[in-house]
């Protein structure tokens, strides 16, 4: 068998980056991403700043630009020569400084892909090859299995032990412990919203991370949350809510779909960009 024959036989093989020092929840896509992959039947390699870029690779994946380009070793790899097999997959926001920081990397790419559809139509009409890429089901991926017991520290210490230990994911829902989930970050016009709303939230049995935007998300290092936890609780609540962080309006995959509609809860947002194949007051509650 010639080489050209093995190389047509054997699966493709992906190399999926995010940055050591970023957020968390990147790790969860970049892994989420790899378990959809294998499943196709593709080769994956998981990787990080420190070890990039794969010398076996087919295609690299980077997920989360401003993070990998721009944190810790991540800066050296600016300087060196990409492979021209480069994928970038971008997750933020049109109008965040996030995107700024990503957008410099995007001509170095053979291909975009995007986590927003209507943002993956705007990249395409400025020139930029990108396409689409909801997240979907990877039944190996950590966010669909259950989560008996949710972790102890001090972001869950408040909860009492037959919430922590016991999963609300096959209970019907009016027995999920928690009425009113939210996670994410603070900003003004959250907390304007959650401040206009405290005496009905009051009511509710609720439960809100809602730390500064400081510094990533590092669990063990920066914050007690890990997957572990946000899952745990979404499986123990009735409602996620979703608020959005600053005035675009875009459709928060992470939260909505992994965390809301994954886990079983129902997903109240305000009005979100349309994000095929779900559909706003069908599949989730959508409002102004």
């Amino acid at each position: 068998m010639s080489n050209n024959q093995i190389a047509a036989t054997r699966p493709q093989r992906f190399a999926l980056y995010t940055n050591s020092l970023g957020n968390y929840f990147f790790h969860e896509i970049r892994d989420l991403l790899g378990e959809g992959l294998k499943e196709l039947g593709y080769g994956v390699d998981f990787r990080d700043e420190q070890n990039a870029f794969a010398g076996q690779a087919d295609w690299h994946i980077v997920i989360a630009p401003h993070e990998f380009f721009e944190l810790g070793a991540g800066k050296e790899l600016v300087k060196r020569k990409r492979p021209a097999n480069l994928i970038i997959f971008n997750t933020e926001q049109p109008s965040s400084h996030w995107l700024k920081l990503s957008a410099k990397h995007f001509d170095r790419a053979a291909a975009i892909w995007d986590l927003d559809f209507e943002s993956s139509l705007r990249l395409c009409r400025s020139g930029h090859p990108c396409d689409y890429l909801p997240l979907g089901y990877a039944g190996a991926s950590a966010f669909f299995k259950e989560v008996p017991r949710v972790p102890l520290h001090d972001e869950t210490r408040g909860l009492s032990a037959d919430v922590r230990d016991r999963s609300g994911f096959a209970r019907p829902f009016c027995e999920r412990p928690i009425d009113l989930l939210f996670l994410g970050f603070a900003s003004a016009r959250r907390e304007r919203f959650f401040s206009a709303h405290a005496e009905t939230l009051r009511k509710l049995q609720c439960f809100f991370h809602r730390p500064a935007a400081m510094r990533p998300m590092i669990p063990g290092q920066t914050t007690q949350m890990n997957t572990q936890t946000t899952v745990g609780l979404a499986q123990r609540s009735k409602m996620l809510l979703n608020i959005h962080h600053g005035t675009d309006k875009y459709f928060e995959w992470h939260r909505i779909i992994l965390l809301g509609i994954a886990q079983r809860a129902l997903v109240i947002t305000e009005t979100c960009s349309i994000a095929p194949p779900f559909r706003a007051n069908i599949d989730f509650v959508e409002a102004p």
